[in-house]
């Protein structure tokens, strides 16, 4: 009897243990565990040099990483679920955006060249682990572009966050909850430091120095003067972290001018002295109602003539974890919110921007019919500038087509597109070479500069090249000339 009572106590605790361990799967799925960096070891080695590593051994978690053949440098900087720098190994704050910052500082004063920046926010279930999927195309989309801008410096920061927390498949997908509330967090932290000091180098660098000068792109040239270029790219949680963070200086470029009487102008800062050249959402997971500002302030803006965006949203009707997913988390998040004022507002407190029909400017799909289904799109036209047309067409055979009824304009800076599975299949495979093409056409207007005819080679090794029919193509926006 004593033996069966202690196989009973043993089993009992046996399973309490279980118990115990499910539960706690179950509640760091849901809440979110603490989360480790994955390069905390840095520390800055002054202003205006490169950054050494305490762990410059081990390359895994060394930042910055620069490869072999020094062709660009790529900056980690991470974040807690607080939105605070990790603690490097000394257990204070990390100095990554110091270093970030310092090591643009001085490519920009040396001015052997200028300087071609990229900003990446990844999402949901990624994180700044050597072997993620996001780090290794960010390397190759770096390396891509050191080829084809060899008279600029190549620099790229990752910004990392908690955006996986658990392996096991199933349980990852309970993260959503816990997961959003730290991209809310880290929107509001120490990043905005990181995007505000880029911005002040931005200004200085591509501004006038005296009265006589002009901002670098004050009038088309030949030759692109602006010192320093930034493309900034954010997916799924991370495309909400960068446009929370990015949304106050998109209110400031959009309504500025707003109230000034009729015909008066104000001194505009140019986008060149703005946080980016380029602002790119994949798959952008946040509320509606956190666009509505911008969306509002969009209407009222007083576009100059062929003014290319600064905001373009990518949204594919094949993601389910936007289309599908984020309705019914956001359905459980909203229970015990106030009720909405609207259907309109009830919609975008649950739907993703890109899944709101009059949020929508353009659609984005391959070939003349990739697109026939979408409602509102207007037909075809052979002019190439969307401001006198309704379409246009795209190195890699993309058709972007405005859509009647839009609202904002077609011609307005700020673009909500939808695509489908034939250009993003789903949340994750953003880096075909369709989606590339696409951002650097639309760079090469930001820039000014075009070229004569699309080029194949500039395609990211993430994906293999795809053979175009260069003659039934045209590239009204080119490639960027260097």
């Amino acid at each position: 009897m004593a033996q069966r009572g202690v196989s009973i106590t043993g089993f009992s605790r046996w399973l309490t243990g279980v118990l115990a361990a499910c539960v706690a799967c179950v509640v760091c799925a849901i809440g979110g565990c603490a989360v480790e960096p994955h390069r905390p070891y840095i520390q800055s080695a002054g202003s205006g040099a490169a950054c050494a590593s305490t762990l410059a051994a081990d390359k895994l978690r060394t930042t910055p990483e620069v490869p072999d053949d020094k062709s660009y440098t790529l900056h980690f900087v991470e974040f807690d679920d607080q939105g605070w720098a990790f603690p490097d190994g000394t257990g204070t704050p990390s100095r990554q955006i110091d270093c970030a910052i310092a090591d643009l500082r001085h490519k920009l004063e040396a001015g052997d060249k200028n300087v071609l920046s990229f900003v990446y926010v990844h999402g949901w279930k990624h994180s700044a682990d050597n072997d993620d999927r996001d780090v290794k195309r960010f390397r190759k989309l770096l390396m891509s572009r050191a080829a084809y801008f060899p008279d600029r410096h190549v620099v790229g920061i990752f910004v990392g966050w908690g955006g996986k927390t658990v392996d096991a498949w199933g349980l990852n997908n309970l993260t959503f909850w816990g997961r959003k509330n730290a991209a809310h967090h880290v929107a509001d932290g120490r990043v905005r430091e990181l995007f505000s000091r880029i911005r002040g180098l931005r200004a200085y660098w591509n501004g006038p120095r005296n009265a006589s000068e002009h901002d670098c792109d004050w009038e088309a040239s030949n030759k692109d003067r602006c010192r320093l270029r930034t493309i900034m790219i954010g997916h799924s949680f991370g495309g909400l972290i960068l446009f929370t963070s990015a949304a106050p200086y998109l209110l400031e470029m959009l309504s500025i001018e707003r109230d000034l009487p009729s015909g008066e102008k104000h001194p505009r800062a140019t986008r060149a002295r703005g946080i980016a050249d380029l602002i790119v959402l994949l798959n952008p997971a946040f509320e509606g109602t956190r666009y509505e500002a911008v969306f509002e302030a969009s209407q009222h803006y007083r576009a100059v003539d062929r003014e290319p965006p600064v905001l373009v949203m990518l949204t594919s009707t094949a993601d389910w974890a936007t289309k599908n997913a984020f309705p019914v988390a956001r359905w459980f998040n909203s229970i015990f919110q106030y009720p909405s004022s609207s259907d309109v507002q009830s919609t975008a407190m649950r739907r993703t921007p890109g899944h709101i029909e009059h949020y929508l400017t353009h659609t984005l799909c391959l070939g003349d019919e990739g697109c026939a289904d979408a409602p509102g799109n207007a037909d075809a036209s052979p002019a190439p500038e969307l401001e006198r047309a309704k379409s246009r067409r795209y190195c890699g055979g993309l058709v972007l087509r405005a859509i009647e009824s839009a609202s904002p304009p077609p011609r307005s800076i700020i673009w909500n597109v939808r695509t489908n599975a034939q250009v993003i299949p789903n949340h994750d495979d953003i880096d075909r070479p369709e989606v590339f093409r696409f951002i650097e056409q639309v760079y090469a207007d930001v820039t000014g500069l075009r070229s004569a005819a699309c080029d194949d080679d500039y395609t990211p090794a993430t994906v293999p090249a795809v053979g175009i029919d260069q003659a039934s193509v045209r590239a009204p926006g080119g490639i960027p000339a260097r």
